[in-house]
């Protein structure tokens, strides 16, 4: 009989831990995903103007404030999904945010003597994801993102 409860408790206690937070996706219809996407992308740009403002550099890139705007906007739009024919589009929107924020983190992670180099090596991989996001911003009918 003890064991019976016990193996309810762990049961109970493994289900709840697997539907409690974690990594659910929302989908949604086109007309939603627009607004959450528009909505992620506002916000990611006021945390960009925001990161510049309270910073003290004068001068050259603020990629602290550069990346802190894109995780923004990846985070939220990680968060969802969309079904039909929007699906692969935001996904490529996706892909090419992650793959900017790759490439602006490795720029910035480079000394200061060697970031030129950096943004040459990593110059045909960003200008494809700016290709991708601004294509799928197009098709999927975004305003304000890109």
């Amino acid at each position: 009989m003890h064991r019976k409860v016990v193996a309810a408790i762990v049961a109970a206690l493994a289900f709840a831990v697997a539907s409690c937070g974690g990594s659910e996706r929302t989908t949604l219809g086109r007309a939603q995903l627009v607004r959450q996407v528009e909505l992620a992308c506002r916000n990611g740009q006021r945390t960009t103007e925001e990161a510049v403002r309270k910073s003290r550099q004068t001068s050259g890139f603020n990629f602290d404030a550069m990346i802190a705007g894109q995780r923004v906007i990846l985070d939220k739009v990680e968060e969802l999904d969309a079904s039909g024919a929007a699906k692969e589009d935001f996904d490529a929107f996706k892909d090419g945010v992650q793959q900017r924020l790759d490439a602006i983190e490795e720029v910035a992670a480079a000394d200061r003597a060697d970031q030129v180099r950096a943004m040459r090596s990593v110059q045909d991989e960003a200008t494809e994801a700016g290709r991708r996001i601004e294509q799928a911003v197009q098709r999927l009918g975004l305003t304000g993102c890109g």
